[in-house]
């Protein structure tokens, strides 16, 4: 019966074959549609870390976060590799129970990350809001131009109505704006009354 050693080395492979079959899609899959940072893998993974399962987290974190500029993003990274690092500090914790200075080493690795993951989060969640309230300004603003110009125009018309309809005639009287206006409505509704009228002798 394998060893717990042996186990150990047998998981590792068989997670390294799923890693190198994955890997390479998940990271392509990821940096086509997203500007997320993968690091190398000789360069930022140790013992039983792999690359996908980096990728996964760097996927979840962009379809949670969906940073829209570059500051953004540079935030998201920073929340995937803090978390990533504070994960590794709690595994290696698990790993060295009964070595107290690891233990101690380890706690506060793990609280500078974890610190440095809040701190990320705090400031991309502040920055995505203060866009989108920026971009609820503008088109409030926008609607309150577009209102205040629908207005100005309203009331040049109105105006020159007035000043065209209510002006007399040589020799005939004055006529008044709401005169008019009286006098259309009648004009309408008898031609309404007509038009009903016809209908019906058809």
């Amino acid at each position: 019966m394998p060893n717990r050693a042996e186990r150990r080395a047998a998981e590792r492979a068989a997670s390294q074959a799923q890693s190198n079959a994955s890997s390479e899609a998940s990271k392509a899959t990821v940096s086509e549609n997203r500007r997320v940072h993968i690091p190398a893998k000789g360069a930022f993974f140790i013992q039983d870390e792999q690359l996908y399962d980096y990728t996964q987290l760097a996927a979840r974190v962009y379809d949670e976060y969906n940073p829209r500029t570059d500051t953004e993003a540079r935030l998201a990274d920073a929340i995937i590799q803090h978390y990533w690092l504070m994960q590794r500090a709690i595994r290696l914790q698990n790993e060295n129970v009964g070595d107290d200075k690891k233990l101690a080493l380890f706690l506060r690795y793990q609280t500078t990350h974890e610190r440095s993951y809040y701190k990320a989060q705090k400031e991309l969640i502040k920055l995505q809001k203060d866009r989108a309230q920026q971009q609820i300004g503008f088109e409030s603003q926008t609607a309150k131009t577009r209102l205040a110009n629908a207005r100005a125009q309203n009331l040049e018309i109105d105006t020159a109505c007035r000043q065209t309809m209510e002006a007399p005639l040589p020799g005939n009287y004055r006529i008044s704006f709401e005169q008019i206006a009286k006098a259309c409505s009648t004009a309408i509704s008898i031609l309404v009354s007509q038009q009903q009228e016809q209908s019906q002798a058809a």
